[in-house]
């Protein structure tokens, strides 16, 4: 996948006094979800992944706290802050 293919992709929510309820289902993501993993307790300044995905689309929410993502694309690099849980 080209970098240029990276988008923001805002993820659905109705917030009330009961706190915010988020949706990723059908329409709101650009792909079909086949597997879900989800990462808690990661210590502060620890590199996660390392390896390459070429062929999978990948959706990455930030829940609680925020990440830094480095791309790459074979060619290219780019960085991204995560931190809304509604992107």
């Amino acid at each position: 996948m080209a970098l240029r293919n990276v988008q923001w992709i805002p993820v659905p929510h109705r917030t009330d006094d009961r706190g915010t309820l988020a949706v990723l289902e059908g329409a709101s993501v650009p792909f079909d979800v086949k597997r879900v993993f989800f990462m808690h307790s990661v210590p502060a300044r620890t590199e996660r992944g390392g390896h390459a995905h070429p062929h999978t689309d990948q959706l990455v929410v930030s829940v609680a706290g925020s990440l830094r993502l480095e791309l790459y694309d074979g060619a290219d690099t780019s960085e991204y802050l995560v931190d809304d849980p509604h992107m």
